[in-house]
Order: C-alpha cells, then sequence, then structure tokens
C-alpha cells in the first residue's frame, strides 16, 4: 500500500536552515535568559573563599593562622533567616580561631514593613576561640549609629573595635586586631587604634571601606594587612562592561575583591554575603578563611 506524503507549504523544508538574523535573535534571547536567571538564583550560592596572606615579622605561633571574614550583611534588605544560618554555618567549618566582620550589618527600615530590622536570632551563632571583631560600615551609620551598635552588642558576640585593636596571644607571641570608623560616615583615627600597641607586633585593620588603605595620611602607623568589604565585587559584575565597584570606591575595579596591594599595605575586599535588591551576577556571596604565613 502506498503511503502519501503530505506536502509542506511553498517556501517551507523540514529541513530549513535557520537565517543568521533568526539565529542572532534566538542567540539573543537565550543570553537574556541565562543572565536573567544568574542574577536572581546567584545570590543564593555561597562562595567559600581560601586565601594564603603573608605577615612581615608573624611569630611562628601565628604560622597558619585562621582568620574567618563575614562582611555587608545588609539585615533588613533581600535577606533572610535560612540564609544567614547558612552562611554562618558556611564560616564556622571553616574553624577560624578569630573572625572579622568590616562592617554594614544592617540596611535601614525593611522596605515593606519600613520597621527597622533586628538582629534578633541572626548572628548569634558566631563565635572564636580568639572572639568576634567588628567595625561599623556606612550603612550602619545610615540606619542609625546608636540603634546599629546596640542592636549589635545585644543579639551577637562582635565587639565593635572602631578606633580601638585588641592583641591576641599565642605562647607569649602577639598579633594586633584594631578598627577605624568607616571612611565615609565615621572617624578613621589609625593611630588611636593602635596607640598601645608595640611597633614591632603585627596588625590587622578592619575598615569597612577599603579606599582608606589609599586614602590615609598616616604612613608611619604600622599595617600588616587591611580587611575590608563595601563593594560586593561589584555585585553586578562582567569583566571589561560593567563593574558597580567603581560607583562606591574612587579607585576604579582596583578593590572589586580578593587580596590587593593599597598604597601602604595590603588588602583583602570581601564580596560580602548580603543580597541588596536581591541580585548579583559573577559577584556570589561570600565567606573567607584568611591563612596568615610569615612574609
Amino acid at each position: 500500500m502506498a503511503v502519501s506524503q503530505r506536502k509542506l507549504p511553498r517556501g517551507m523544508s523540514s529541513g530549513r536552515k535557520l537565517s543568521r538574523r533568526e539565529l542572532l535573535a534566538g542567540g539573543i534571547v537565550g543570553a537574556f535568559g541565562l543572565v536573567g536567571g544568574e542574577l536572581l538564583t546567584e545570590p543564593n550560592r555561597i562562595q567559600v573563599v581560601h586565601q594564603r596572606v603573608a605577615i612581615k615579622g608573624l611569630p611562628e605561633p601565628f604560622r597558619g593562622y585562621r582568620v574567618g571574614v563575614m562582611s555587608d550583611m545588609h539585615w533588613g534588605d533581600s535577606i533572610d533567616m535560612t540564609y544567614m544560618h547558612r552562611a554562618c554555618n558556611a564560616l564556622l567549618e571553616l574553624k577560624p580561631e578569630v573572625i572579622c566582620f568590616p562592617g554594614d550589618f544592617i540596611h535601614g527600615r525593611d522596605r515593606k514593613t519600613k520597621v527597622l530590622p533586628r538582629l534578633d536570632g541572626v548572628l548569634e551563632s558566631l563565635d572564636a576561640p580568639d572572639g568576634v571583631f567588628g567595625v561599623l560600615g556606612n550603612h550602619d551609620h545610615w540606619t542609625g549609629e546608636k540603634y546599629s551598635i546596640q542592636q549589635i552588642e545585644d543579639h551577637s558576640r562582635v565587639q565593635l573595635i572602631d578606633n580601638r585593636s585588641k592583641v591576641i596571644e599565642r605562647k607569649g607571641k602577639l598579633l594586633a586586631i584594631g578598627g577605624v570608623g568607616d571612611l565615609w560616615e565615621g572617624k578613621v583615627l589609625l593611630s588611636q587604634a593602635f596607640k598601645n600597641v608595640s611597633p614591632d607586633v603585627p596588625r590587622i585593620l578592619l575598615s569597612h571601606n577599603p579606599d582608606t588603605a589609599q586614602a590615609m595620611d598616616d604612613r608611619d602607623t604600622r599595617v600588616d594587612l587591611q580587611i575590608s568589604g563595601h563593594t560586593h565585587g561589584g555585585q553586578i559584575f562582567v569583566p571589561g562592561i560593567v563593574d558597580l565597584t567603581t560607583r562606591v570606591s574612587q579607585y576604579g575595579s582596583k578593590f572589586n575583591r580578593g587580596l590587593v596591594q593599597g598604597a601602604r599595605h595590603q588588602v583583602f575586599v570581601s564580596k560580602g554575603i548580603g543580597r541588596p535588591h536581591g541580585m548579583r551576577l559573577f559577584a556570589p556571596p561570600d565567606v573567607v578563611c584568611l591563612h596568615l604565613i610569615p612574609a
């Protein structure tokens, strides 16, 4: 029995090749779909970063010392308790000996309720043998300095050290952790922060804004490593096309992320764990473990 062949309309073929215009249109639609999906899913993917940092004169008992870093939480904007518990657990799994939080704990009033966000239950789990230290960021000041300090002190183990320092001891050897106020909204008093620390003691400085490393007039006070946040890794970042770091830093993309050399000392910039406006692109949130080694 003969099988009938169904004719296709004129100009159509079952094996027709797509035109360049159709291929380009399809590619553009596909690319936008991928980018849109990445914008919304990436904020949930917490990256764990390990970074070795060489410190001149680091005493032998501090070789391999683990410094945990969590930054830019922006609690109150597009972030929830489940995610925060996951981020805290990811940091604690790194077994840091000290934890540093360089600012932007709170992000103003809740966009829906218009109520100032509270830190109850958010950071209580963060702890380390040698303590948890932090400084305020610009958003903490914009939320209200007194309110932010109260929330941090009442609902976390974070010791705020704006323009102060703490000294950690290991087998009679010392390492200083100091902090300065936010470059935009606070006071940067570097010599005051380390005024009771001997010049031969290695020092880590917490400063929310990495631009501090370029902007400080004080060239005499020793700093071996600055830990900062603020730039969010650009938050929306496509190399060579867009880097939103340039909106919050005077030094272009220099302080986008990672370990870089500042004008007077090295700086590690965390991308932070927050997700303001609920979007990130090629700048996933991170928790960090810095491994100190002698230079």
